[in-house]
């Protein structure tokens, strides 16, 4: 559809359920997941809804998300047994399972760096739930954080230097959003609220960030400096604000 909400359009055309749409960074393809085959597999379209391709063939594939030069394709697969990140080309081609552990690899989403040459993704390998990152070809995995509570229970983002990821932890026995070093160091809880902060979002410039609490009743959108400063609240609806995106 046009940004305006106009133009709706049937793109998949399947009797099955389509779903998870990742659209191409130059804007030519979207895959997608699709259980027309009975099972979750990752397909390929151009914008247009033409020259459908099934991209996986063995387990249940989902989540797929292109690199940000568009040479790649991350995706969760189970094929092994259990769940694990694998990097494949966009034809489909040079399928690699990146991560090559038996514990679960790829619980809710995973992430590329802005600059390509990382990915951060949540696995259960130390006993409980952690966010790890590794370089695109699956090398040198390191927890970056560390904590014995449960990390990466919502969503985490990198900042768009590729130098930091900003995430949820409840390592205080309570919600929080904290930032920490691509290489592990550098952790800290920006929120320091006893409410319960989500949704962390960088600003453009990486200056600032936005994020969701509930720490007037209701979950409201509020902004802070990048190190956790200046938090002002920007939504007064006394409903549920949810999801904040910024402005190119």
């Amino acid at each position: 559809m046009n940004a305006d909400g106009s133009g709706q359009r049937n793109l998949t055309r399947s009797e099955g359920q389509d779903f998870s749409p990742s659209m191409s960074p130059d804007g030519q393809w979207i895959t997608f997941v699709s259980k027309r085959d009975g099972h979750r597999e990752i397909y390929r379209m151009d914008r247009e809804g033409r020259r459908q391709s099934r991209l996986t063939a063995a387990g249940d594939n989902w989540n797929p998300n292109w690199s940000p030069d568009g040479r790649k394709v991350a995706f969760v697969s189970n094929r092994d047994g259990n769940n694990e990140i694998y990097l494949m080309s966009p034809d489909g081609t040079e399928q690699k399972d990146l991560t090559k552990n038996p514990a679960e690899d790829g619980r809710g989403s995973h992430s590329w760096s802005p600059d390509g040459t990382k990915i951060a993704w949540v696995t259960n390998r130390d006993g409980n739930w952690e966010i790890y990152v590794m370089n695109a070809d699956g090398s040198k995995p390191i927890n970056v954080t560390n904590s014995p509570g449960e990390e990466g229970i919502g969503m985490f983002v990198w900042s768009p230097d590729s130098k930091q990821i900003a995430f949820i932890s409840s390592r205080d026995n309570n919600e929080e959003v904290y930032i920490v070093n691509a290489d592990g160091t550098g952790s800290l809880n920006l929120s320091r609220n006893p409410a319960m902060d989500d949704v962390p979002l960088w600003s453009p410039d990486g200056r600032a960030m936005a994020f969701v609490s509930n720490r007037t009743g209701f979950d409201e959108i509020y902004v802070m400096d990048a190190d956790g400063r200046h938090q002002v609240q920007l939504t007064f609806t006394k409903t549920r604000e949810d999801y904040p995106r910024w402005q190119p």
